[in-house]
């Protein structure tokens, strides 16, 4: 085999090269799909030989100029054939780790690749036993976001739209969905979108702007490739589901409706992808997999306008346009707000579903429920309300279990002698909000020692913990961004950092004094080693700039922290930023603070911190993209022009710009490879991938 790559979680060894992917290295991950093309090979011609049953014959559609098609079923299941009246074949063993393929005059090689990465992709995945959803997916704020509905509903268009706002797509037509860790992910297709002329013609302006998937066919395709769109290559948690419903020229449209868990199941069985492929068993299998996603995944129904000139911009439009349901998420962050302001916002009138969606993308759910549960949720809707509910006796849940999980944890480092300190999640929850459950967090973060790493990674792995970063690399000396740990089974993520990881401290972290600074702080029930306040604020600055600010819920944390903690030592603070080149860090988190959520600073340090006119023309850019959560983030320039300019300017931040592009995290290590400390190839693979991921423009 020639080639190898990577589509829908499948790895694929290939005798021809499949145009639409890219190269995968090989070695990297396991390969389980064997593609040959070329003369009928012998396993074909004896599987064909048995005993033969048609199970499925679509016709030719007018519509799509689709050829008539036959799936049929060889023995019993030894192999099945995909055969399409324009002369396209694909033969796949009882297995689903062997295919053959095949094409007639006058298809060619793209109408092969076309075939291979489509419907034919789908059956395997099917015949795998993946559930799949007839979506696209894009992903937003480190979640995927889908889009489904039936064929013509404008799938492939949004993401399509959203993509050339600099959006990275996951997959388009066909989603694939994993089961990993108690939460469901959307599974990478490949680099593509396929759109129809007319789609184009409104996306750019020009049918003819994009090139043709093949030369036999109107269908256009836009490229993934990091230049005008971009490609997210690996897979994300589900965030939210949107349902496309049937056009209205209803005035109100496009709107986004709330749907109940048992039309949310409906919509998903109805689109889920070949769904006449399965059989009795795995359908009740997938329905009950099905029932899952909807009671844990929030799902929505779109009501696209019937005016085809919408049809490009509706949907970001409907779930992007969002004045009223901001300002009312920024009221219930403030900490300055009161009940009266919450009340008199709530009738304005804006769109509940929105709200909890854009929360929800900000992870201010606990601080929402918090300021609506003091009102005694007057005026709120009963589903709303019980929404709310749900979620937060999730998070309670969810956040006695990570306790419990950081007590274990702890004790076993204190056995084994290893200094460990409790960083931002429940910490930053307890001092900003006086409850370790109100504020949302996916893992645990502790600080420590880079010495002290191996004997950690090995208390890790003996408590049960599966680490992310392969143990070689560990002993080859290598760095990640953070040393990631998951208990198999559950949603418990645990992240131990040192001062090697931290790289986004301008300068080296002074991890002696911090650790003579420690205190304790309470967190349900235990004393907690944990930073200063003022080293805990300025690292929290520190993470924000790290991320362009792209959450309302760490600026809420530091106006929260700011607001509860008048014994701040504002000297103390500023001499510890100082003392990592973290100056402009802390002044743009603080102001952020200060000009959004209306925090009151003392007078001297306000004085002082809006001098610094850098800081201030950050905060007001960081506004820009600051609601979108993530949605639309700066290109690549912008994002180093930031980073230049959050580390000081000048050659100060030239010089933190350049170690940022050639400090290698485990994305640039070569793969396979990760037993070799290679820096130096690592460090100059770092660019590139930085340039693919977020574009050029």
């Amino acid at each position: 085999m020639n080639y190898c790559y990577r589509a829908y979680g499948v790895g694929i060894h290939s005798d021809t090269k499949i145009l639409g992917l890219e190269p995968a290295v090989p070695g990297a991950a396991p390969f389980t799909l064997c593609f040959e093309t070329g003369p009928e090979p012998d396993w074909v011609k004896c599987a064909r030989a048995l005993p033969a049953r048609v199970l499925s014959h679509l016709p030719e559609d007018q519509h799509t100029d689709d050829p008539a098609f036959v799936l049929t079923e060889h023995g019993r299941g030894q192999c099945y054939d995909l055969s399409y009246s324009n002369g396209a074949r694909f033969v796949i063993d009882e297995t689903g780790e062997r295919m053959w393929g095949s094409i007639q005059p006058p298809l060619v090689d793209e109408d092969l690749s076309l075939y291979f990465l489509g419907p034919v992709m789908g059956f395997l995945l099917r015949h795998r036993h993946m559930t799949c959803l007839h979506a696209s997916a894009v992903q937003l704020h480190e979640r995927a976001i889908l889009f489904s509905g039936d064929p013509g509903y404008g799938k492939s268009t949004t993401a399509a739209a959203l993509a050339l706002r600099n959006v990275p797509v996951l997959c388009e037509e066909i989603v694939p969905l994993e089961l990993t860790g108690g939460r469901y992910y959307a599974i990478p297709g490949y680099p593509r979108v396929c759109l129809w002329p007319d789609a184009v013609a409104k996306l750019v302006g020009d049918a003819d702007a994009l090139p043709r998937l093949s030369p036999g066919w109107e269908k256009r395709y836009l490229a993934l490739d990091g230049v005008r769109a971009r490609f997210a290559n690996e897979k994300k948690p589900l965030g939210i589901i949107y349902l496309f419903a049937i056009r209205t020229a209803d005035p109100g449209a496009p709107r986004i409706e709330q749907v109940r868990p048992k039309d949310a199941l409906l919509g998903l069985v109805q689109n889920t992808y070949m769904n006449w492929l399965l059989d009795r068993p795995r359908r009740a299998e997938e329905f009950e997999e099905l029932w899952k996603i909807v009671q844990e995944v929030p799902v929505r129904r779109i009501v696209a306008h019937s005016d085809g000139a919408k049809l490009v911009t509706e949907t970001s439009s409907a779930s992007l346009t969002f004045a009223k349901e901001w300002a009312f998420l920024c009221q219930c962050a403030s900490p300055q707000c009161n009940s009266s302001e919450i009340a008199a916002l709530m009738q304005t009138g804006f769109n509940w579903e929105t709200l909890l969606d854009l929360a929800d993308s900000h992870s201010v759910q606990g601080v929402v429920a918090k300021r609506l549960e003091e009102l005694a949720f007057a005026s709120v809707p009963a589903l709303v309300r019980e929404q709310l509910q749900i979620r937060m006796r999730a998070q309670h849940l969810f956040s006695l279990s990570m306790t419990a999980e950081l007590f274990r944890i702890l004790q076993q480092f204190s056995c084994n002698l290893i200094d460990a300190v409790l960083v931002k999640g429940p910490l930053i929850s307890v001092l900003a909000y006086g409850d370790p459950a109100v504020r949302s967090y996916v893992d645990l973060d502790l600080l420590l020692r880079h010495r002290d790493i191996s004997s950690a990674v090995r208390c890790m792995l003996a408590l049960g913990f599966h680490s992310d970063v392969p143990e070689v690399a560990i002993r080859a000396g290598k760095i990640p961004g953070e040393y990631l740990f998951r208990r198999p089974g559950t949603q418990r993520v645990i992240e131990l950092h040192t001062q090697d990881t931290f790289r986004y401290y301008p300068k080296p972290m002074p991890l002696e004094d911090l650790f003579a600074r420690r205190r304790f702080v309470p967190v349900d029930g235990r004393e907690m080693p944990a930073l200063s306040l003022e080293d805990e604020l300025v690292l929290n600055c520190i993470h924000g700039a790290k991320h362009f600010w792209e959450s309302l819920m760490w600026v809420s944390d530091i106006a929260a922290v700011v607001a509860r903690h008048p014994e701040i030592s504002w000297d103390v603070a500023e001499r510890s930023a100082a003392e990592v080149g973290a100056d402009r860090m802390l002044r743009v988190g603080v102001l952020l603070g200060s000009m959004l959520l209306q925090v009151p600073l003392p007078r001297a340090i306000a004085q002082r911190f809006q001098r610094d006119r850098g800081a201030q023309s950050l905060c007001r850019r960081i506004q820009t993209w600051l609601p979108f959560a993530g949605a639309a983030p700066p290109a690549l320039p912008k994002r180093a022009m930031f980073r230049l300019q959050m580390a000081g300017g000048g050659v100060t931040g030239l010089a933190y710009l350049g170690r940022l592009s050639l400090s290698p995290t485990q994305e640039d290590w070569e793969k396979g490879a990760e037993e070799r400390s290679s820096w130096l190839r690592d460090a100059a693979r770092r660019p590139f991938r930085l340039f693919r991921k977020y574009g050029s423009d």
